[in-house]
């Protein structure tokens, strides 16, 4: 089991910039899953009705980690639907592209409450201390 200052420090850096450990892409992707994203970020809503994962850079979106969690300081806003609703999304996944073969994986977890965006509406998650998108290390 990893101390808590492992955990926030692994958070910290790869979300935020900051700390130790490894060199972060400047821009990271938040993508919306129908089921559990497993390891490899299966179950990514279709790429219709205007879906497309989110973008967001990681100079101080998220807050600083603690417990073993952080969350986005900014508000995360994906594009409105258009042309129909999209699947109802029930996980979160981070990417650092947006799509193709160079897209890796990085992280996922469950959203508190599922999530769905009919015609003409967006998804957002809004920012502050806490924000909505929380991310837990356990």
């Amino acid at each position: 089991m990893a101390s808590d200052q492992l955990e926030n420090s692994i958070i910290t850096r790869l979300i935020d910039g900051n700390g130790y450990l490894m060199s972060p892409d400047a821009t990271y992707y938040v993508s919306l899953h129908t089921a559990d994203p497993g390891d490899t970020g299966t179950n990514e809503l279709p790429s219709t009705n205007g879906y497309a994962r989110k973008s967001y850079t990681t100079s101080g979106g998220w807050n600083a980690a603690s417990g073993g969690s952080t969350s986005n300081n900014g508000s995360i806003t994906f594009a409105a639907a258009s042309g129909g609703d999209w699947a109802t999304a029930t996980h979160f996944g981070v990417w650092n592209n947006s799509a193709g073969t160079s897209a890796n994986f990085m992280l996922g977890g469950a959203l508190t409450s599922s999530v769905t965006c009919t015609d003409g509406d967006a998804v957002q998650f809004l920012g502050g201390t806490p924000g909505a998108l929380v991310i837990t290390c356990t």
